[in-house]
């Protein structure tokens, strides 16, 4: 049902109202008659089917029931039956908040807001009147809510992106408070039917091999048994982390994140052409041909900067994606997968300046992450659609 249909028939009065800015007042004097009349019509309806119609049962009058709503409070005439039998289907037994007013506090609570001023707004703004301890009971559910998505178990994924983004956060020491900049680490997995999902995120001071260790373990006690592919930047020991845990996956080096890190050991005026000749390399038809262009890459450029050489020879995992299905190169060669997503959580946390607390960044984070789901999660792998069954079988590992 719209909300435009509370306006149906209003007098010019009414009119007038809403001109005058008294829109609160107008819906919730509508909607407390339209749902006045949806009751008198259920309880009518609910007499009017023989099934009902027990003996000696007949209507009793009406109870007041006051709910809270985003446009003010809503004081209805709920019918009774002189047997106690009719339950309306319209609300919920002791229900006393729309289910809006949950979202609504939550949304408030990632903007920052405290107890006490999510108090206030919700009563200058709507008219709702609910106690802190009511707030601090729903702020503690959508926190469980968010902790669970850490636990929930999780789809076995072929290809997983890993990668971490710092965010600004307010870590508080008894009376003292220090703001920080943490390390949000967010695994994301391709699924076996080819869909995105955020599998799992987790805080940690500084990133490092040893920290993704133990994600890598969490990540497989929930359901990831038999990943094949792994795309991650260029972290020192991560390949190493992943074997621990994961003996029979690949490791695919993000090609945008190395074309970034060579860059820093070129002349400003050089690093275009080294870019682009570097990107002619990773672009080759086939592996025996990128190692033929490496070469090339290397003689021209290993007297200029020797360093750059140097640490390029000594970095594996290069070509990785190129035992993979030609069409999923462009997408399993750079890790924009996952960065995408990162860089939502940077424009996030720029706009609400900093994370005010831990328990406020997990609901921030834990309410991205499963918005990203619902949404992106529905969409799959580009080009995934297009390979065959045998590319499919090439790509995932038996469990």
């Amino acid at each position: 049902m719209s909300i435009l249909s509370l306006f149906d028939g209003l007098s010019v009065e009414e009119v007038g109202k809403l001109v005058l800015g008294e829109r609160n007042n107008l819906i919730q004097t509508k909607m407390q008659e339209l749902l006045d009349e949806l009751l008198e019509s259920e309880i009518s309806e609910y007499f009017a089917d023989a099934v009902n119609a027990t003996e000696g049962n007949f209507r009793n009058g009406y109870y007041s029931r006051t709910i809270n709503t985003p446009y003010g409070s809503v004081v209805l005439k709920m019918p009774r039956d002189r047997l106690n039998q009719f339950k309306t289907k319209l609300l919920q037994p002791y229900q006393r908040t729309t289910g809006s007013i949950t979202e609504m506090i939550k949304r408030l609570y990632v903007r920052g807001m405290t107890e006490r001023e999510i108090v206030d707004q919700l009563a200058d703004e709507f008219g709702i009147s609910l106690s802190k301890e009511t707030i601090r009971k729903t702020v503690n559910k959508i926190l469980g809510d968010a902790i669970a998505f850490n636990t929930r178990i999780i789809p076995d994924c072929a290809i997983v992106y890993l990668d971490g983004t710092y965010v600004p956060i307010k870590r508080r020491n008894g009376d003292s408070s220090k703001v920080e900049r943490e390390c949000i680490m967010v695994a994301l997995g391709i699924t076996k039917d080819g869909e995105k999902v955020i599998l799992g995120f987790y805080f940690t001071p500084n990133e490092g091999a040893w920290a993704w260790d133990d994600v890598l373990r969490n990540l497989q006690s929930r359901g990831l048994y038999s990943p094949s592919l792994f795309v991650t930047d260029g972290l020192k020991g991560m390949p190493e982390a992943i074997r621990r845990v994961f003996p029979m996956a690949q490791h695919q080096m993000c090609l945008v994140h190395e074309t970034r890190t060579i860059c820093r050991d070129v002349r400003k005026s050089d690093r275009k052409q080294v870019s682009d000749d570097f990107r002619y390399v990773y672009t080759a038809r086939g592996k025996d041909e990128a190692e033929l262009r490496l070469a090339t890459f290397e003689s021209k450029w290993e007297k200029t900067y020797p360093s750059m050489v140097r640490k390029l020879r000594n970095q594996d995992n290069l070509f990785t994606f190129m035992y993979y299905p030609e069409l999923l190169w462009k997408t399993i060669y750079t890790s924009n997968t996952i960065e995408s997503f990162n860089a939502k959580l940077k424009r996030l946390t720029r706009k609400r300046i900093l994370l005010n607390s831990e328990e406020n960044a997990i609901i921030t984070i834990a309410s991205s992450c499963a918005e990203y789901n619902k949404n992106a999660g529905r969409i799959t792998l580009r080009h995934f659609g297009d390979l065959t069954e045998d590319d499919k079988k090439g790509i995932f590992l038996p469990n």
